[in-house]
């Protein structure tokens, strides 16, 4: 079995029930003579509130002040890093100096070296043409003549 319902009113009270087509506003396309049944309100303020702000606040605050450090720490590594890149550069400009001085350094001691093994074989050379002279004199020649005696014969 069914239950039991009231039917709809229609006619004079039917401003009275059912929805409103328009509830935002709280209006109606009927006249109705009491008061609108929807009532707008303000939406419900929390009683922390203003802590949440002041919290809020003191976020930005402490935010702001973060990145004030970091840009600073930012400006002051790239200061240091450029100039670390131009002692860097510096460097190699002297090292590269140092190389090209180290190779003409090179090529002036095989030089002086060749010129010292050539007045050693030159010295050797000569060393051995004044022992051969020296054994030369000391050796008896048969042409000898005994200047002893010749100036006794006069």
């Amino acid at each position: 079995m069914m239950p039991i319902r009231s039917p709809t009113r229609s006619g004079i009270g039917t401003g009275l029930s059912g929805s409103q087509p328009n509830l935002s506003t709280g209006e109606s396309t009927t006249d109705v003579s009491t008061a609108p049944q929807v009532t707008l309100r303000s939406k419900r303020k929390y009683s922390g509130d203003q802590d949440i702000k002041e919290e809020l606040r003191e976020i930005r605050k402490g935010m702001a002040e973060m990145m004030q450090v970091l840009t600073s720490i930012n400006a002051n590594q790239t200061e240091a890093i450029n100039r670390i890149s131009e002692d860097v550069s510096s460097l190699k400009e002297h090292v590269k100096d140092l190389k090209t001085e180290i190779d003409n350094l090179r090529f002036e001691n095989k030089k002086i070296k060749r010129n010292i093994n050539n007045f050693i074989s030159k010295y050797n050379e000569k060393d051995k043409q004044i022992e051969t002279l020296d054994s030369e004199i000391k050796k008896p020649s048969k042409y000898k003549t005994n200047r002893s005696t010749y100036h006794n014969n006069r």
